[in-house]
């Protein structure tokens, strides 16, 4: 099994890639939220894929959070 400290040496697409590949691998029952929760994001992913120029990106949302 890999280690951490390795797994933070990958460059930073590789490990967004894998935090993608893990939570594609969690089923929605095991995820610490309720069906309205779910049902939002679910809905918001949606609305995303339809049109992605309404998501940010990671610079964007670092700028607007400060």
């Amino acid at each position: 099994m890999t280690s951490t400290a390795e797994l933070v040496r990958l460059p930073v697409e590789e490990r967004l890639a894998l935090i993608d590949e893990l939570w594609a691998s969690i089923p929605a029952e095991a995820l610490p939220a309720d069906g309205k929760q779910l049902g939002k994001a679910n809905t918001r992913l949606a609305e995303l894929k339809a049109n992605p120029a309404i998501g940010l990106t990671y610079e964007q949302l670092k700028t607007r959070l400060g």
